[in-house]
């Protein structure tokens, strides 16, 4: 069986995911039966695989990795005042220190632009009991009105953290300036938060222009508060 190639075996054994990417891509030969083991979780992997969203809570997933900026906090920005900030050499200490107070400075403002953003496209009118509210919406005037600047504040913050977050993380790794050497761990763990980041400003960005007819879009409110979404 292992010198069979994909398409020439009798038997496939695939996870959730990759069979939810079927429904993309051919990823998998033609078969002619199919069990699904665990099916009860298909539905929210399919789910999954076949919508964006952005949420409340995505955005303060995104504002926990950057933290507060404390000495000795969780967050990323307190990791790099508190490990890397003593190894940059002295003339560089400043502008480093400037940048961490700056980002904390930051997620504080990207908190109020967060509400004030998801509390405009809130949907309104009765919600069902399972699913909240939710209203359906077919353009970005639809969804945001004439008022932009909650969703451009947003967009900024977004791209703002990208940057400042992966110039760190080139700082972090470069031994020109650290001194000691690179921090290879820390310098991942920015770059993931980089990513975060610029997945949420695209992904803020193309529910808001709602711009793909073949995707439908909604905006709706319940559980951990209000979103907007697009499904395939």
């Amino acid at each position: 069986m292992r010198d069979a190639g994909r398409g020439e075996a009798k038997l496939l054994v695939v996870n959730h995911a990759l069979l939810a990417l079927t429904s993309e891509a051919s990823l998998l030969p033609p078969f002619d039966v199919l069990v699904v083991d665990e099916a009860h979780r298909l539905e929210g992997v399919l789910l999954g695989q076949l919508e964006r969203s952005v949420s409340r809570h995505r955005f303060e997933e995104a504002l926990r990795l950057v933290g507060t900026g404390r000495r000795g906090g969780t967050g990323l920005a307190g990791r790099v005042r508190g490990f890397a900030l003593p190894l940059f050499e002295d003339a560089r200490r400043a502008d480093v220190l400037a940048e961490v107070e700056s980002a904390t400075a930051r997620v504080h403002a990207a908190r109020e632009d967060i509400e004030r953003f998801f509390a405009q496209v809130q949907p309104g009118g009765p919600g069902h009991e399972i699913y909240g509210r939710r209203e359906r919406y077919r353009s970005a005037a639809e969804l945001l009105g004439a008022d932009l600047e909650p969703l451009e504040r947003l967009l900024s913050h977004a791209a703002w953290f990208g940057r400042t977050l992966s110039l760190w993380s080139h700082r972090v790794a470069d031994p020109e300036w650290v001194e000691g050497g690179p921090a290879d761990t820390l310098a991942a763990e920015l770059e993931h938060a980089t990513m975060v980041w610029s997945a949420l400003g695209a992904d803020l960005e193309n529910l808001a222009e709602a711009a793909d007819r073949s995707w439908v879009y909604w905006r709706s409110a319940g559980g951990r508060g209000s979103s907007s979404t697009a499904r395939r």
